[in-house]
């Protein structure tokens, strides 16, 4: 079980940022082993950050991030190199994850050394290579040889060769063509059931999202401004942005509201979405809100 606690991440200021950015803040979920958690919003709200902090690509700046009771949050040099095999993640670009220069099989193999698999490679790789739906010929091709999906398969494959406590999937199919994006997405869903791994998906499509997940966070400005399970979520949205996200995916021909997301957010100390809300009133810009609610949780002083 994966469990977030207020988790924050600020990148101070330097020469090119004038004030500190907080990229995520406070932001807290738990993933159980059997379900796959999204993370939705635009671009820019900290899906991202949050996904490679879980992975501890970077660092964070406060909160704590525990893995079947174990703190991670804190691990440095040795113990978290022992430990990063637990933690996968798979990107937009699934050719940025393989080394252009060696062979897709040599690729896959590496990760099975890396889990011990030595004694059975061959074994292993085939059982792979069935569960992806990946033909054997591909091991002897370069990445660029090899088409987006079948690249983003293989990705997958090693990823949980490794048998990961972790996996992160961020956009994974937003660099594929749509004939192929189901197929990938269908290959995550079934290999994190068989393999009973907590899953983060990580997209800024609502209809992915809705398929996917058991349960969606909704982000804004590095914020969780509404959680739940998904068709609660996506059926009876709480919050302002959730709704206009929604209707903005659903419906083609919803007025839009002058001022972008967020606009206020470094006017005021209250709700990110204030600038943009047509609901708002004074107490949204006085102070932060807080989500409320058990099974739906909602940051907004009108959610029901």
């Amino acid at each position: 079980m994966l469990v977030v606690e207020n988790l924050s991440k600020i990148y101070t200021s330097g020469f090119f940022r004038p004030q500190d950015f907080h990229a995520v803040k406070d932001v807290s979920f738990s993933v159980h082993k059997d379900e796959i958690f999204g993370l939705v919003g635009e671009s820019g709200s900290g899906k991202t950050t949050i996904g490679k902090m879980l992975v501890r690509l970077i660092d964070p700046t406060s909160g704590k991030i525990t893995i079947d009771k174990k703190d991670i949050t804190n691990m440095r040099g040795k113990e978290l190199r022992e430990y990063w095999t637990n933690l996968q993640m798979v990107f937009q670009d699934p050719r940025s994850s393989l080394n252009p220069r060696i062979k897709v099989g040599e690729s896959l193999i590496e990760g099975l050394k890396l889990s011990g698999n030595i004694d059975s490679i061959d074994e292993v790789t085939q059982d792979l290579l069935k569960s992806v739906n990946i033909r054997e010929e591909i091991l002897n091709r370069y990445p660029h040889e090899v088409s987006g999906g079948e690249i983003q398969r293989i990705v997958i494959a090693r990823a949980l060769s490794l048998n990961p406590k972790l996996l992160v999937a961020d956009e994974p199919t937003s660099n594929l063509d749509m004939s192929v994006q189901a197929q990938v997405l269908r290959l995550i869903k079934d290999l994190q059931r068989k393999h009973s791994i907590p899953c983060i998906l990580i997209s800024h499509d609502i209809e992915v999202v809705k398929w996917m997940c058991d349960r969606i966070a909704v982000m804004l400005n590095g914020r969780i401004v509404e959680e739940g399970i998904t068709n609660d979520v996506i059926h009876n949205p709480q919050h302002p942005y959730t709704q206009d996200l929604i209707k903005a995916t659903f419906l083609s021909d919803i007025p839009t509201v002058d001022g972008e997301p967020g606009e206020g957010h470094s006017l005021h100390n209250g709700c990110s979405y204030a600038g943009k809300c047509i609901f708002v009133k004074p107490e949204c810009l006085e102070n932060e809100i807080q989500l409320r609610g058990d099974h739906h949780k909602v940051a907004c002083i009108l959610a029901h």
